[in-house]
């Protein structure tokens, strides 16, 4: 992911449980975040991630954790290690259970994905990073036409309104109801048009924007 400042690129391999820092002029690595959670397995390393628009804090999926961890760019440090509550984890039965994590473009809340249990969970982090996530809804995304439909990526429209899941779930993030259901698709582009021309394309990683205004 290329950070809103375009100085950086943030590099992820499931190979580590570090997430690398590349300087985008230089061509050159010049940091690394974490370490991230690992359980010891050879595949313990960076699944989805997301990253803020100030290019403070990083939001990490791990292989063999239900749920997200908060990256410190500047420090490089982990801050927070966030398990999804309620929930069982079961990974073994889907291969990753945690693959999907979005920003709402406000930064408020981070949407997180569970394959297992087929639910999109909601968490508080406004208060990040003097205060951990808190976990304030979950939203059941189960597709009972396909078995095999699970959530595997997230993000959302531009202007906050909507969250976009993989498993073709079109969401309110206001009220947290289902407002359609597309076909099952791992990629979500917005693009702007204004008359006919192409003005603006949004990421389909589901970074932060907070503190940029839309245009």
């Amino acid at each position: 992911i290329v950070g809103q400042s375009g100085r950086r690129v943030y590099l992820a391999s499931v190979s580590t449980t570090y997430l690398n820092v590349a300087d985008t002029a230089t061509d050159t690595l010049t940091g690394r975040i974490g370490p991230f959670y690992s359980n010891g397995a050879a595949d313990s390393g960076v699944r989805p991630f997301t990253v803020n628009a100030a290019e403070t804090l990083v939001y990490v999926n791990m292989n063999h954790f239900s749920g997200f961890e908060v990256g410190d760019v500047a420090t490089g440090r982990k801050l927070y290690s966030t398990p999804v509550q309620g929930f069982p984890w079961q990974e073994p039965t889907v291969g990753v259970q945690s693959h999907g994590v979005a920003l709402s473009p406000d930064e408020k809340e981070i949407w997180v994905l569970d394959s297992y249990n087929r639910y999109v969970h909601v968490f508080d982090v406004s208060g990040l990073p003097a205060r951990p996530p808190v976990q304030i809804a979950d939203i059941d995304v189960n597709d009972p036409a396909d078995a095999l439909n699970l959530p595997k990526w997230i993000n959302f429209t531009r202007d906050g309104r909507y969250a976009q899941v993989s498993t073709g779930h079109i969401i309110s993030a206001a009220t947290r109801r289902i407002v359609t259901k597309l076909d099952n698709t791992r990629y979500y582009l917005q693009v702007d048009l204004q008359g006919t021309e192409p003005i603006g394309a949004y990421s389909r990683y589901g970074v932060g924007y907070g503190g940029v205004a839309a245009p």
